[in-house]
């Protein structure tokens, strides 16, 4: 890091040969990796989100859209959620 061009493992990087897209079929790629985060990160705020009691006419569809809106909050914007 820093003025040598080397990061925190030791790997120089020049302009030519920074860090992109790593390809999934021979190691674990960038969109493994990337998805593995976002799913875990979708999951726990899921289950960590507790909403009231719903309302006695309040349908099970209501009650889902309920939850993603709050989970898509809880994303964007965790301090609001908790």
């Amino acid at each position: 890091m820093g003025l040598t061009g080397q990061d925190i493992f030791g790997h120089s990087f020049t302009n030519s040969s920074s860090p992109r897209w790593v390809a999934e079929p021979d190691s674990r790629g960038t969109f493994s990796i990337l998805s593995t985060c976002v799913v875990t990160l979708v999951l726990c705020v899921w289950t960590a989100i507790h909403l009231n009691v719903p309302g006695h006419r309040e349908g099970a569809m209501r009650l889902y859209m309920r939850k993603c809106g709050w989970m898509l909050l809880g994303l964007l914007i965790p301090e609001l959620v908790s």
